[in-house]
């Protein structure tokens, strides 16, 4: 999910999991007209001309470029080797600049379609968000989600790089300054906290530090005068003063959007500086009227549903009646499952129904071999964090730390990761939150236990929650946004499938007819009446 803001502030585009990109009236937040040409494709990266005539927006391995009056595909730019995670249009309009997933950066001509410049390769510093500064002169490039996170900074008419800069081990986000000669960027200090760092263009000098009352930073945005910067975090706003003196508060204003509003994704001004928009990963686009102490939406806009039917409002999945769940302690929990050699099989999908879960739902691999892994961590109340990926013992094939979207820790949730032989893709609800390229894993070692709560790359690696299904299949069952079975059915292409309605012993059973039963050490079994 993406989205940007025409520069006459008339039209915001948003680029969405479906693959399609939407323009809205920015007065009313009605619709204008849907695009498509994106073969399905989550859209993840969208951006203006400069004339606001057209809009380019990521499109898997390409940059796709649509007319804004008429909504036809003008011109389709280059090709790049990965998933294009971000890209903007220079300050002429007459190219594009994007960003790939395997930390390549190009460098298109719009009207032709084709490379202007030698490729620029980041190395082992992978590349995900991209930000042009407002003369045109340089554009900074940070990485996707977590990992060693190194921002760079580049000269736009060759792609020579300039500086780089450490962020330390956690989430990347940026801003440009529309009228000096600075960006933000987020970094860890050495006690672990979020840090927006004013920092100079020309040689990556730090001028300015604001420490951030949350444990991180999921976007950024600078006002139109460039004297004020505004962060966000765990669904709010933050609101910090350039020019603050020594000895004054720079923290001028904070906003909660709608109460655990969600985790904001991105965001922008309007022109006049008089509105704020904001990106929420669960697809809603918000509207903020900054002047005076309005702070509620002028307008929200929720992008369509993901179910076309209403989702099984009973909060425990399972079978009817009395429901058997089972509850991990965090301490010594865990399950053992013989057998589960997905890397065997081209295609997999993982799935399971949990409850107040931390930790890995399923993780397989040992010592030094190739893993596995998936599952969900909490840093608060209300900010979950979908996490996983294949893992070798010399480098990271692939691997995502997605925001799940703001449900109470007292909802049951059903996630998902599936493989199709190219692209791992994870699911909340039914909704697609992402997709990352990836080589298969493994391959595992023929002895290689699945274990189920736990996670051999944390020292307290034990899970804690509850389950009430697990599905591990040999296809990839989910593409696009689906209604999630309340109860998981066997088929031929189930691998194992556990209920965990036994309600007492230290057995999982698999239900699928190939016997792949699990053994439990410390079992808690919860009995509880369905409704």
């Amino acid at each position: 999910m993406a989205f940007d803001l025409s520069p006459d502030g008339r039209i915001l585009a948003t680029g969405n999991t479906d693959g399609t990109l939407r323009l809205l009236d920015v007065s009313t937040g009605q619709p204008i007209r849907e695009m498509s040409g994106s073969d399905g494709q989550i859209l993840s990266d969208v951006s203006f001309s400069p004339d606001g005539k057209r809009v380019a927006c990521g499109s898997g391995s390409k940059a796709n470029v649509f007319d804004v009056t008429s909504g036809e595909l003008i011109q389709v730019c280059g090709l790049h080797g990965n998933k294009v995670l971000g890209l903007q249009f220079d300050t002429t309009g007459e190219s594009i600049i994007s960003v790939d997933y395997s930390g390549s950066m190009e460098k298109w001509e719009v009207q032709t379609g084709r490379r202007v410049c030698d490729r620029a390769e980041l190395g082992s510093i992978r590349a995900g968000q991209l930000r042009l500064s407002n003369d045109g002169e340089y554009v900074v490039v940070t990485p996707p989600g977590t990992g060693d996170v190194t921002h760079t900074c580049w000269r736009t008419r060759d792609l020579t790089r300039v500086w780089e800069r450490s962020a330390g081990t956690h989430y990347s986000a940026a801003a440009m300054n529309p009228t000096l000669p600075f960006t933000a960027l987020q970094r860890r200090n050495d006690a672990g906290k979020a840090i927006a760092e004013i920092v100079r263009l020309e040689d990556g000098r730090s001028v300015r530090s604001f420490e951030h009352p949350d444990g991180w930073v999921d976007g950024m945005a600078f006002s139109p005068d460039g004297q004020t910067l505004t962060t966000a975090s765990n669904g709010r706003l933050y609101f910090w003063a350039l020019n603050a003196s020594v000895g004054e508060e720079p923290l001028q204003r904070t906003i909660t959007l709608n109460e655990g509003g969600g985790i904001i994704k991105d965001l922008r001004y309007s022109p006049d500086g008089r509105h704020l928009f904001t990106l929420n990963y669960n697809g809603t686009v918000y509207v903020l009227r900054l002047e005076g102490e309005v702070d509620t939406p002028d307008w929200v806009n929720e992008l369509p549903e993901v179910n076309e039917q209403p989702r099984d409002p009973r909060p425990i999945p399972g079978s009817a009646g009395l429901d058997g769940v089972l509850e991990f302690d965090g301490k010594q929990t865990v399950g053992v499952a013989p057998d589960m050699r997905v890397d065997q099989h081209e295609q997999f999908t993982v799935e399971a129904w949990v409850l107040n879960w931390d930790r890995s739902v399923v993780h397989q691999g040992e010592g030094n071999q190739n893993w596995l892994w998936f599952g969900r961590t909490h840093s608060g109340d209300k900010d979950l964090r979908l996490w996983g990926g294949f893992h070798h013992s010399e480098r990271v094939l692939s691997s995502f730390k997605v925001p799940v979207l703001e449900y109470d820790r007292d909802e049951w949730i059903h996630q998902a990761m599936t493989y199709d032989g190219k692209l791992i893709r994870v699911f909340v609800n039914g909704r697609l939150m992402d997709e990352v390229e990836s080589a298969a894993p493994g391959p595992f070692e023929e002895d290689t236990k699945c274990k189920i709560g736990f996670d051999r790359a944390h020292p307290d690696g034990f899970a804690s929650g509850q389950i009430s299904e697990l599905r591990i299949s040999t296809t990839c069952r989910y593409t696009k946004n689906f209604n999630p079975q309340v109860t998981f059915e066997p088929d031929e292409h189930t691998m194992a499938l556990y209920h965990f309605d036994e309600t007492e012993g230290d057995i999982a059973h698999d239900v699928s007819g190939n016997e792949r039963h699990m053994q439990l050490k410390s079992p808690k079994w919860v009995r509880v009446a369905s409704e």
